[in-house]
């Protein structure tokens, strides 16, 4: 597969749409659909099958989680749909995610674990501190050198009606059930509390640590309208983002990436064999 460092090289704009999954989505998915042409959509894998019903074709699918379930989102989209689209897999997921990619583009990148980093095939790795996909995505879209990411469907929190995922989620718009251990959050705007739990704070913590760490270099918009209010960023209405810093004349190329020769492919696997037999 195409190595990860030669994912790094290839920004095809200056700004990176995060696409996650939250209850918000929907409202945002018009505006969407008009700018796609003139952005980097990095999507969740989640919300994949949503993009797809929206004729909306990502450029990027980040996918994180090891649980078997996550490969529906995969399976509930078309080859059609799936062609050209890099696949950004952790290294680490279940075996029925990469049979469930049909087309596209296969990058799988190692975690920053010890026990990857000692097989010292550096340009493959490192990527994925966080813990879920949108954490990915953010970690992507710095390490790309994005200088402006918008985030849509962030929301990390229930809807005002309860539900925790937008329309057309695979696993239902309830997945995730409200529960009287549930916490309570500042919300978007800064005025009330969102209904959270302790999952999406773990993430939230994430993505407060890792904006943070990136703002000498991009500037997170964050324009979930919804949810919860993640410090750092900047709380924007998608369409005044959209009029801020998209420029509707510049067009993207699509993303292609080269894959390894065969004397490179050999001399990586025999330069891991050794150092695994050596960890061994």
């Amino acid at each position: 597969n195409p190595s990860f460092y030669e994912l790094l090289g290839k920004k095809n704009a200056q700004t990176a749409v995060i696409v996650a999954t939250g209850p918000s989505l929907t409202k945002q998915l018009p505006l969407l659909k008009e700018i796609q042409d003139h952005v980097t959509i990095i999507s969740v894998d989640a919300s994949m099958p949503i993009l797809e019903k929206w004729g909306i074709k990502p450029d990027i699918v980040t996918s994180l989680e090891r649980v078997k379930e996550t490969a529906k989102f995969f399976k509930n989209t078309s080859k059609k749909f799936q062609k050209d689209i890099v696949f950004l897999s952790s290294a680490l997921q279940h075996k029925d995610i990469y049979k469930n990619i049909k087309d596209g583009q296969l990058v799988i990148p190692m975690r920053p674990f010890g026990y990857m980093q000692i097989l010292g095939i550096d340009e493959y790795g490192y990527i994925g501190i966080g813990m879920s996909s949108a954490n990915l995505a953010f970690e992507l879209a710095f390490l790309m050198d994005y200088k402006s990411v918008i985030f849509i469907g962030q929301d990390l929190a229930y809807g005002t009606d309860g539900k925790s995922h937008a329309q057309n989620h695979v696993y239902g718009e309830d997945e995730v059930k409200i529960r009287d251990e549930d916490s309570f959050i500042t919300s978007y705007g800064g005025k009330g509390l969102a209904r959270t739990n302790d999952i999406w704070r773990l993430f939230l913590g994430f993505f407060v640590s890792a904006i943070a760490d990136a703002k000498k270099y991009l500037v997170a918009y964050n324009c979930t309208e919804g949810g919860v209010r993640i410090d750092g960023t900047v709380e924007m209405p998608f369409k005044e983002a959209i009029e801020k810093v998209i420029d509707k004349n510049f067009y993207k190329k699509q993303i292609v990436l080269e894959k390894p020769s065969q004397a490179q492919y050999e001399k990586h696997i025999k330069h891991v064999k050794k150092n695994m037999t050596t960890m061994l």
